[in-house]
């Protein structure tokens, strides 16, 4: 036996099914090694070839899924395949009796790893049998989280582009979403807004947290962009506490909550992706609040408020630009940043 080669091998599928374990099914430790590098390799190349027309960073969540899969599938092949050449005197042609050859080795450790069977070749001793029965259970595994796990981030995928659209739907910019929760007296319709969003945040999250890839799934359409509406409310949020006077803010603890929130997402999306951006966000413009006669400060003092929470506002710009987004779309035409 070659135990060069059968150290190798078992050093390879551990490598592997630990990668598989550590992504798919420990929810607080994010993406393996193998597959948080080869995610953000992939992603990198493709926002490289992205273009206006192109689209292809549509297609970036199916890719990057399906190229961690086969990658799993490929190199568990090559690691059992350096196992059952490390003994390949020891499964031999059922019909000759003549030991593996290279191509053989190759085709044997594929075919009982995709749960096959032996095909045209036996093993002869204890070793290379319980060896080719294991290998058998690691494809069945492979096989089962595979499945398991796509139907789990197709599902996520609809859940943060459902969010996406619901805030969107309330306005095209954080000024439309405080302008049309005002009531002339107050913010009480924005009550129920906030809580419904932070509990669905809060999920979407830790989702994000168990299914690292799905932050790979990109959309060209900024309303249903998941990114874009976390930095939507995060404005909504700022405007509301920093320009609008205290008395006329929604009640304190679901600001809170909505904060938490969004604090709790950007600190898991800080860990595995995102870099704060060296520029802040820009300063938004107050005049459509004043235009619907909203109390808010005068721009001298808020724009000393918003300077309090200079590194914040980096932090959310970071997280356009990981995103491939520009912070514009987070205004509408009507209610563009101003430095006045």
């Amino acid at each position: 036996m070659n135990i060069i080669f059968l150290i190798i091998g078992v050093t390879i599928v551990n490598f592997i099914v630990i990668d598989m374990i550590w992504t798919s099914l420990w929810v607080d430790k994010g993406a393996g090694i193998l597959t948080r590098n080869l995610s953000n390799i992939t992603w990198n190349i493709l926002v490289r070839l992205n273009t206006k027309k192109s689209g292809i960073l549509n297609a970036s969540g199916p890719i990057i899924l399906m190229i961690t899969l086969f990658s799993w599938v490929l190199i568990l092949w090559i690691g059992w395949a350096f196992v059952f050449a490390s003994g390949s005197k020891d499964i031999v042609n059922s019909i000759t009796g003549n030991p593996m050859e290279t191509i053989d080795i190759i085709y044997y450790s594929g075919y009982v790893l995709f749960t096959l069977g032996n095909g045209d070749f036996v093993p002869i001793t204890g070793l290379m049998k319980i060896l080719s029965t294991f290998s058998t259970g690691v494809g069945m595994l492979l096989l089962t989280i595979g499945a398991s796990y796509i139907i789990s981030i197709v599902g996520a995928v609809v859940k943060k582009r459902a969010f996406a659209i619901n805030v969107s739907s309330v306005g095209k910019s954080p000024q439309d979403i405080i302008v049309n929760s005002w009531n002339g007296k107050n913010f009480q319709h924005m009550d129920s807004f906030l809580i419904s969003l932070s509990s669905e945040l809060s999920t979407l999250t830790y989702q994000h947290k168990a299914y690292p890839l799905l932050y790979y799934y990109h959309t060209d359409d900024f309303n249903k962009a998941l990114s874009v509406a976390i930095v939507k409310l995060d404005e909504v949020l700022t405007i509301l506490e920093h320009a609008v006077e205290y008395e006329k803010q929604p009640n304190s603890l679901l600001f809170i909550g909505m904060r938490s929130s969004i604090d709790n997402y950007l600190n898991i999306l800080n860990k595995m992706y995102i870099k704060s951006s060296d520029i802040p966000l820009s300063i938004p413009d107050l005049r459509i609040l004043r235009e619907k006669n909203i109390p808010v400060k005068s721009i001298d003092d808020f724009n000393k408020e918003i300077k309090k929470i200079e590194s914040r506002r980096k932090n959310l710009r970071g997280l356009l630009n990981y995103d491939n987004w520009d912070e514009d779309v987070i205004y509408s035409s009507k209610s563009k940043f101003s430095f006045k």
